[in-house]
């Protein structure tokens, strides 16, 4: 299903679309790319998947810190606002980053 890399082609479309002017396209595309987190965290082995969702937590830290506009900001927000709710590491962890991004970001 996946490739060998940290961030598949799947999830290099989801981040472009992330980006896009159109709001129905931002979210689903955070949608989808909460589903593929999911999928993804079921088929790979976990030091795998956690090399794959530290790379998907940067790529949503680059569109909610340094997004170039307000779209790409609220890609990275919508992302966000899925990931929040993935059961797949730990809480504290994830809360703390994804607090820092939006502190950033404000």
């Amino acid at each position: 299903m996946a490739q060998a890399g940290p961030i598949t082609d799947v999830t290099h479309r989801l981040f472009f679309d992330l980006k896009s002017k159109n709001e129905e396209v931002r979210a689903r595309a955070a949608y989808d790319l909460y589903d593929n987190v999911i999928a993804i965290s079921r088929d790979w082995p976990p030091e795998k998947f956690l090399e794959f969702y530290n790379a998907v937590s940067q790529c949503i830290a680059q569109l909610v810190v340094t997004g170039s506009d307000a779209n790409e900001r609220i890609g990275g927000l919508l992302a966000l606002d899925h990931l929040v709710d993935f059961d797949g590491v730990s809480s504290a962890q994830k809360i703390t980053c994804f607090a820092s991004y939006l502190r950033i970001a404000l």
